[in-house]
């Protein structure tokens, strides 16, 4: 019990990897969301409206197609990569 109660304590430390970091990693065909930095920016200053906002704006709907578009592929990347 104690050895978990270590490994949990390490993994408490570790910092995991944004989602851009592991597109690249893992070369997604569709490369790394660019409009990420921009709605990150936005949420951190308490701004949602966008949210609301009908019709979507198209660099919203953008980065919400590029969180998940390449999924899949990095999913079977990453298990392919597992020893």
């Amino acid at each position: 019990m104690n050895d978990c109660k270590q490994v949990i304590g390490h993994c408490a430390n570790v910092k995991t990897p944004g989602l851009n970091e592991i597109l690249k990693k893992y070369q997604a065909r569709h490369g790394v969301n660019q409009n990420k930095d921009r709605f990150h920016k936005m949420w951190s200053k308490g701004n949602f409206a966008f949210f609301c906002q009908r019709p979507i704006n198209p660099d919203y709907r953008e980065y919400c197609i590029k969180d998940v578009l390449d999924l899949p592929e990095v999913h079977k990347k990453m298990v392919a990569s597992l020893p």
